[in-house]
Formats: C-alpha cells, sequence, structure tokens
C-alpha cells in the first residue's frame, strides 16, 4: 500500500526587518522531548525549515477529507515546538519585553483567534499578545519563589492555560519577612505545560523538567481536539486533516539613530556649519564633530531607510542604517546605534 502524507501545520517565523518578512538561520523550531516521541509514535513527519517548520501526518489512501491512518483518540492533542536562538544577532534585532535568557521564554499557542492579511497568528491566549511577557522556565519539581505574606489558610494552586485548576500545591515556608515569604511547591506528577500559580498573586509559570539546561526564547503549544480552539486554527477535528499555516511574528528593535561627522580631509570643502541629514534628525556639537541623532526611536530596517547627508541643501551621500551586525550602546538608559561618517 503507498504511503501517503498530508500536512497538518505550517508554522512561518515573521519579522519586520527583513525586507521581505521572513525571520530565517537566525532561529530554529524544535520538537520538545515528548513531542518527539509522539510524533514518531503516531507515524507524523516533523520538518525544520529555514523560517519556521512543517508536520505531517500519515493518512488513509483516497480519503477525503484526508483522516488520519493512525487515530490519535478523542483527548486533547498538545504538540510543544521550541523556539531556540542560533544567533545573538536576533535578540539586538527584536523588539522583545524585558526577559532574563535560559529562565524566561515567550508563550504562543493557537487558543486566541489573530488574523491579519489571511496570516494566522499565534499569540499568548492570557494577553492576547503577539509576545507578550516572559513566563518563567520551572524544571525542578521543586519550585521556590517569593510572594506577599498570605492570609492565614491562603491556597496555593495551579491552573492551567486553558483556565482549569489542575491541583492544589502542598508548600513549606523557608523563610518569613515583612515584605514576603519564600516557599517551595512540589509540583511532582503536574504534566509539563502553561500554567498560573494562583495565590495572593498569580505567578505565571511554564513546567518541564525536559527542558533543562535549555536556553530558549520561545514556547509554542499547537492543540487540538478541544473546542477551546478557534475554528479557523484547527488542525485535526474527529481524526481528519484541516491545514493550516500560522505564524508567529516579531517586530523591530527600535532605537535612537546618531551619526557621528567628521572631516577626513579639512580642505574638502563642506563647511560643517552647512551640514544636514534629511529625515527626523537634530543636530549637536562634540569636540569638532557634529552628531546627527533622531528625534524619536526609529525601527531597524534590512532596506535602507534612504537618509542622506547634506551641504547647503545638497547631497553629499546616502547614509548607511544600523544592519544585523552594528554595535550597540545604552546612552542614559536608552538603546543606540551610532555611525561614524566622514566626508
Amino acid at each position: 500500500m503507498k504511503t501517503s502524507y498530508q500536512p497538518l501545520v505550517h508554522l512561518l517565523l515573521r519579522h519586520s526587518y527583513f525586507s521581505d518578512g521572513c525571520l530565517r538561520d537566525l532561529c530554529v523550531l524544535v520538537p520538545s522531548p515528548a513531542t518527539r516521541t509522539w510524533l514518531q509514535q503516531g507515524g507524523f513527519i516533523f520538518r525544520s525549515l529555514p523560517d519556521g517548520c512543517e508536520i505531517y501526518g500519515e493518512v488513509s489512501p483516497e480519503t477525503d477529507p484526508p483522516a488520519l491512518l493512525r487515530p490519535v483518540g478523542n483527548d486533547i492533542v498538545k504538540i510543544t515546538l521550541l523556539l531556540e536562538n542560533k544567533h545573538d544577532h536576533f535578540e539586538s534585532l527584536t523588539c522583545l519585553p524585558e526577559h532574563r535568557p535560559g529562565r524566561q521564554a515567550f508563550y504562543f499557542s493557537n487558543l486566541f483567534e489573530d488574523i491579519e492579511n489571511n496570516r494566522l497568528h499565534l499569540t499568548d491566549p492570557l494577553t492576547h499578545k503577539r509576545v507578550s511577557d516572559p513566563v518563567e522556565v520551572v524544571t525542578s519539581t521543586n519550585y521556590t519563589c517569593r510572594v506577599a505574606p498570605p492570609d492565614p489558610g491562603v491556597e496555593l494552586s495551579l491552573t492551567d492555560v486553558m483556565g482549569n485548576k489542575v491541583v492544589t500545591l502542598d508548600y513549606t515556608v523557608s523563610l518569613e519577612t515583612e515584605a514576603f515569604i519564600e516557599l517551595t511547591a512540589s509540583l511532582a506528577g503536574v504534566p509539563a505545560g502553561r500554567y498560573t500559580l494562583k495565590g495572593n498573586r498569580d505567578i505565571e509559570i511554564y513546567y518541564d523538567p525536559d527542558l533543562f539546561g535549555k536556553r530558549l526564547i520561545g514556547i509554542v503549544e499547537l492543540f487540538a481536539n478541544t473546542e477551546r480552539v478557534p475554528s479557523g486554527y484547527r488542525f485535526l477535528s474527529d481524526q481528519t486533516i484541516t491545514t493550516r499555516d500560522y505564524c508567529i511574528q516579531f517586530e523591530s528593535a527600535e532605537m535612537e539613530w546618531r551619526y557621528r561627522v567628521a572631516k577626513r580631509h579639512g580642505t574638502n570643502g563642506f563647511p560643517m556649519e552647512g551640514l544636514s541629514v534629511s529625515g527626523p534628525f537634530e543636530s549637536l556639537t562634540e569636540n569638532n564633530d557634529i552628531i546627527f541623532r533622531s528625534r524619536e526611536p526609529i525601527p531597524l530596517a534590512e532596506k535602507p531607510y534612504g537618509f542622506e547627508l547634506r551641504s547647503n541643501g545638497n547631497r553629499v551621500q546616502t547614509l548607511p542604517g544600523p544592519n544585523i551586525r552594528s554595535s550597540l550602546k545604552k546612552v542614559y538608559g536608552k538603546l543606540v546605534s551610532e555611525m561614524n561618517v566622514y566626508i
């Protein structure tokens, strides 16, 4: 019998920095250890791509719509993909909330509908943001955290990403002050996944002991066999496949641009007081150099903006922009890209 496969999911990584909008080769998507085992046992194929990934399912011949050859049952299906950073350039290029690499990750799922230009965006379903605040990655069965002093008899519980209370946690107090208490809760027996630790404040975590030692940018969970997935996002229903094209969208970092202009030769005919830069720039003098700085942060972009250095209104040269390898610095807490220009 001829083996036939049908795509379940195509997940595209997108980034506004790049001219074609595709994020290639800076990050990679891989299945989590548990998902890799599940895919192999179910006859699925995972294919990594330079700008994302694809997942194929083995289907019964001549079924329309295509049906899985090996049914997955009626329980909720969860495919977990890990977004790993291949190059530090990714974080320099990208507008990301403050996070701690290696200890926190950004979370994405198909539980909320966000469709734009026919693209099915994956989001954090609790905030509905495409890139939300990170969650803490927890790999130990004993989880230690600090919370405000609780009322007597306060209950600590875990709620999953769909809002279901999973378990009430036993915990011990290891340190107690007027400002906070430090407690350790046991997560033994808790399935891997995204949770909200609920007590007198909420703490967002992703628990999976298999992620120990991994430095992740993001965690992606794709659900099936549940009404919580919006109808237009469902790739599997009653064992039949509807191919879905998902995307994760990242935006370029915005920063102050600075052009430090200096004369290479003192007799080049361009008076320094007559220099200007087209676009949203203002000038200041530092030693014998003129610095043109943007009035507002400008997004990084692969395609040049075409800003020009001008002398008394006449073009001298087209100015470069920061690129993927540009060095950045912080000035008074603001991210700045400074470029040297010689005339």
